[in-house]
């Protein structure tokens, strides 16, 4: 992943790293860029090198700077984006729940459940250091097998520095009704979902079900929809399916469209994102 120390402009740089299962590497320099409301099925641990990062999440703003790690569960809505007229450099994993659960289990967490992250932001210089030799070190072309442990060490130093083995709750605060709303329109990103049928599979008002979907998730539905199509179309950019098909796939009306959102909500197009991706997960053609 290139090194910008004096980039006239934003810089936003995306990696893939095959450890423990893959997972994508950002490394990003902005000026004036800010992200939207939006979220995120992995967990995101964000290093701040430099300046200071803005954000929402929880219900309130944050701020995070040099030498802290912004630490987001899955599903958690957020945004982001410099402050204070600083330029902000940062570092981000984007850790499967899965991963994490397996390193709270192994390091006498309760079963297999993964750790959910209390603080929105951890300032701790000596671990965030440690963190972003990590992000560096994992790229290829590093040997697997080192990437793996560079990468275990990082999130042994993260789950020691927060506690683990809590089960993560990104819906925690939900009542029934709208985690079947989500799960309805996780079932059906591809399609056209309407207020009626949200209402119809949840039993409540329309009226009712915005407002206590809104509350819980941070989201209107129409922009939770788009959050899992954008998801959904990086892992198959990541298998190596052409922007204008991955458009078509998840719902967009068209690339264009596609190309809009994605790089609103990911800082770069589609078209890059999957030419960062040198270690894709690619499917046999058969499936």
């Amino acid at each position: 992943m290139p090194q910008h120390p004096s980039a006239p402009a934003d810089v936003t740089s995306m990696g893939r790293s095959d450890a423990s299962g893959g997972l994508d590497l950002m490394l990003a320099i902005h000026r004036t860029h800010t992200f939207p409301r939006h979220f995120h099925e992995t967990y995101v641990v964000q290093v701040v090198e430099s300046g200071v990062d803005k954000f929402y999440c929880r219900g309130a703003l944050h701020e995070a700077g040099a030498g802290s790690v912004v630490c987001l569960n899955p599903s958690e809505v957020h945004t982001g984006g410099p402050a204070h007229g600083q330029v902000l450099r940062y570092r981000s994993f984007y850790l499967q729940t899965r991963y994490l659960a397996e390193v709270a289990s192994d390091l006498g967490g309760s079963g297999q459940r993964a750790p959910e992250f209390h603080h929105c932001v951890i300032s701790d210089p000596t671990l965030a250091a440690r963190l972003a030799q990590v992000h560096a070190a994992i790229q290829p072309p590093t040997l697997r097998i080192e990437a793996e442990e560079r990468l275990l060490d990082g999130a042994t130093a993260l789950l020691a520095a927060v506690g683990y083995g809590r089960r993560v709750g990104a819906l925690r605060r939900e009542d029934g009704a709208v985690r079947v709303a989500c799960e309805y329109l996780r079932a059906n990103v591809s399609g056209q979902p309407s207020l009626d049928d949200l209402a119809a599979q949840t039993r409540l008002s329309r009226f009712h079900l915005l407002r206590v979907f809104r509350r819980a998730t941070g989201l209107p539905p129409h922009q939770y929809l788009l959050n899992l199509r954008i998801e959904q179309a990086r892992v198959l950019l990541r298998r190596g399916v052409p922007p204008a098909q991955v458009a078509a796939s998840v719902g967009f009306a068209d690339q264009s469209h596609l190309n809009r959102y994605f790089k609103r909500h990911i800082g770069i197009t589609p078209g890059r994102y999957a030419q960062s991706n040198i270690v894709q997960d690619r499917v046999p053609a058969s499936q």
